[in-house]
Parts: structure tokens; C-alpha cells; sequence
């Protein structure tokens, strides 16, 4: 609970947001911006004839506007909002209760004047005081506001997709404003601490180190495939890397795959063209005995060598000289 001094008055950023309800058409709630909670919230009973997809229920622990309490099963489900003709989406925690908020008497008279002035406000029912029912947290955030802002006074317009929103100081007519607690300061999911609960286990250092690796990979740091490759290679250039004296540098083996197929030979291609140049030979005798010179030439000028065969297949060869008449 904060209070206002009485001649100024907290302003908070509230938007109408028209959620699709289950026949297609829209309703338009009130949502508080809240960039320091780190989830979005709904309230339970805002869900009634609105298009909902129950997605699944966490375990979370809430710190914040429900008070500190222990970790609880809460659903979360799938919203669907309309922004310029398109239905777009959100995820929401479903909760008993949000932060409430009621601006004090002496907005209107801003109100008016920012709209007089020609300024589109994202709540144009700011003044109002109608229930919150759904708090934007710091994941759809910025799926709403834009960034820049004007100073008029001590309020601030913020931009969003809906037009301005509200922030900042006014002058109230009140003696002393009344708010609820309006952030969630902190928000955790934290199923280890679950265990700690179990028979057989306690807040032990090893318990703790598990909560601390289990928070890395919570938030996606964690070593990729990608990543332990490189390490593998990065270790065996530190094991082969020499220094030669002779050569004045280092010497290094070049980082070769390991488990590579190895590439099929052209055994059958070779004996079908082998075939080939016998048939040829047979029909053309005259190009039998030019072909067998080329080759002997070739021999000659070392530009082709004979090679034994090693692969322990039977041999197949031709001598043109036998083709030949």
C-alpha cells in the first residue's frame, strides 16, 4: 500500500485492450502496464465467454501483488487480442486477484485537456476507475508500447499500439490517494525447493548448487552441441600444437572429421568404359592402333604411370595391342 501526498497524485499507465470473446466479437478490459513483473496475469474471472486456450499449469512461487507465499500450481492459458484488423496472442497466469487502481479526483481536468489538444488515449475511461483485469508483465511488454514518449507536466504519455497511456504525477483534489499495490517485484519457478520438502532432502550445499544449475538452464544457458564440438576440437589442438626450432613456428594437425564415410571408388565406371573402348576396338581397327600410340606416347613422356592393384580385386585389363589387326 502506498500513499500519494495530498496535493500529488501517482498516475499509472493503464490501456483498454479488446480481447476476442467466443463468438469473435470483443471486449475491452482495462490492463495495467507493469514492466516489473516478469510474467502476464489474468484475472479468473475476466475468462468467462472469452476465446481461451489452456495451455498447461506451472508450479510458480509469487512474490508480489498475492504477497510472499509458497510455490502453487497455476494455469496458464492463451489470450487473443485484436490490433488493426489482426487477432494476435498472449499468454497469461490465471490468478484470483490483480492489482486494482483508481486514479484520484483533478485527472479529469488533464483528460480533458489532452484530448481537447488532440491526443488519443490508449484508456480513454482512465478517469473511471473500472477494474483491472489484467496485468501486462515484462514478456508482452513491449508487444504493446512503443518506444518515445511526451512530457506534458509531470505526466507522461507513453505510446502504445492504442494510442497514449498515462504516467507520471497530476495534481489531485484529494487529501491523501489511496493505491493498492500495483508491481510484482518478483516472480520465480522454482521446483527444487519442491524436493527440499521431500523426506530425504534438505537445503544442503549440493541441493543448492542443483537450484543454481537448474537457473541457468531455465533461462537457456546452457552448453549447445555446437558448443561441446568446438570444445573437443579446441582440446586437441591444445594437445598437438608443437614448436618447431628448425622452422621458427608452431606446428599444428589439421582438425580432420572423425567417423566420416569414406568415399565409394569408380571401380564399376572404369570397367564399363574398359568394355566400352574394347567394343570400339573390335569395330574400328584403325582407331584401335591411334589410341594404342597416344598411350604409348604417354607412357613414354611419363604423363601416366601403371599401377598395381592393392584392393585384392581381380584385375581387368585391355591391351590394345591384342585388338589391334
Amino acid at each position: 500500500m502506498a500513499v500519494a501526498s495530498s496535493r500529488n497524485a501517482v498516475l499509472l499507465p493503464t490501456i483498454q485492450i479488446p480481447l476476442v470473446t467466443q463468438t469473435g466479437q470483443q471486449n475491452k478490459v482495462r490492463a495495467l502496464l507493469d514492466q516489473c513483473s516478469q510474467r502476464t496475469f489474468v484475472l479468473r474471472s475476466n475468462l468467462t465467454n472469452l476465446k481461451v486456450n489452456k495451455m498447461r499449469k506451472e508450479r510458480l512461487q509469487l512474490q508480489g501483488f498475492t504477497g510472499s507465499r509458497g510455490s502453487d500450481q497455476y494455469e496458464v492459458v492463451e489470450l487473443f487480442y485484436r490490433h488493426r484488423r489482426k487477432v494476435r496472442k498472449l499468454r497469461a497466469v490465471v490468478v484470483d486477484k490483480v492489482p486494482n487502481y483508481k486514479p484520484g479526483k483533478g485527472l479529469q481536468h488533464n483528460v480533458r485537456d489532452l484530448k481537447a489538444r488532440g491526443y488519443k488515449l490508449a484508456d480513454p475511461s482512465v478517469t473511471s476507475g473500472d477494474i483491472v483485469k489484467l496485468l501486462i508483465g515484462a514478456d508482452f511488454y513491449y508487444h504493446f508500447v512503443h518506444a518515445g514518449y511526451i512530457r506534458e507536466g509531470g505526466i507522461i504519455l507513453l505510446s502504445t499500439i492504442y494510442g497514449y497511456t498515462l504516467s507520471g504525477t497530476y495534481r489531485s483534489e484529494e487529501e491523501g490517494t489511496q493505491v493498492e499495490l500495483v508491481t510484482v517485484l518478483k516472480l520465480t519457478v522454482d521446483p527444487i525447493m519442491e524436493l527440499a520438502n521431500i523426506d530425504g532432502w534438505n537445503t544442503t550445499p549440493e541441493i543448492k548448487d542443483l537450484t543454481a544449475l537448474w537457473d541457468l538452464d531455465h533461462i537457456c544457458i546452457s552448453p549447445s552441441e555446437t558448443d561441446k564440438k568446438e570444445e573437443k576440437v579446441l582440446g586437441n589442438f591444445y594437445e598437438t600444437v608443437q614448436y618447431s626450432k628448425e622452422q621458427g613456428q608452431y606446428v599444428v594437425e589439421l582438425p580432420w572429421k572423425e567417423n566420416v564415410d569414406k568415399l565409394p571408388d569408380n571401380f564399376k565406371l572404369a570397367l564399363g568404359r574398359l568394355r566400352g573402348l574394347q567394343h570400339k576396338f573390335i569395330k574400328d581397327p584403325n582407331y584401335c592402333k591411334q589410341y594404342s600410340k597416344v598411350i604409348q606416347d604417354q607412357l613414354e613422356r611419363a604423363f601416366i604411370e601403371k599401377v598395381e592393384d592393392k584392393s585384392g580385386r581381380t584385375s581387368c585389363t585391355l591391351s590394345s595391342s591384342s585388338w589391334c589387326h
